[in-house]
């Protein structure tokens, strides 16, 4: 029982990684402004095309990482399926 649930919070946390990641980039386009360390890094205020040009490098870089993470936990269930099946 205990593998079993291990593996599940193994599968749902590798599928939420991209789409958690996403908002959280949503989020900074929101708000206006990136931290880092509790200072504001860039402000769509201070400088708009420096603040966008990240937001969309950490908008495509999420989608790039919810690309590879949700197959690779479907392939991982897929697996573990296969491994207790024969069990």
């Amino acid at each position: 029982m205990k593998d079993k649930l291990q593996m599940w919070s193994l599968i749902v946390g590798m599928g939420m990684i991209g789409p958690v990641a996403l908002g959280a980039s949503i989020n900074k386009l929101i708000t206006g402004e990136i931290r880092i360390n509790r200072r504001v890094f860039v402000s769509a205020i201070d400088n708009p095309v420096l603040f966008h040009v990240f937001v969309i490098a950490l908008i495509f870089g999420s989608l790039v990482v919810t690309r590879y993470m949700l197959p690779g936990a479907w392939l991982l269930y897929k697996r573990w399926k296969e491994v207790s099946s024969q069990s």
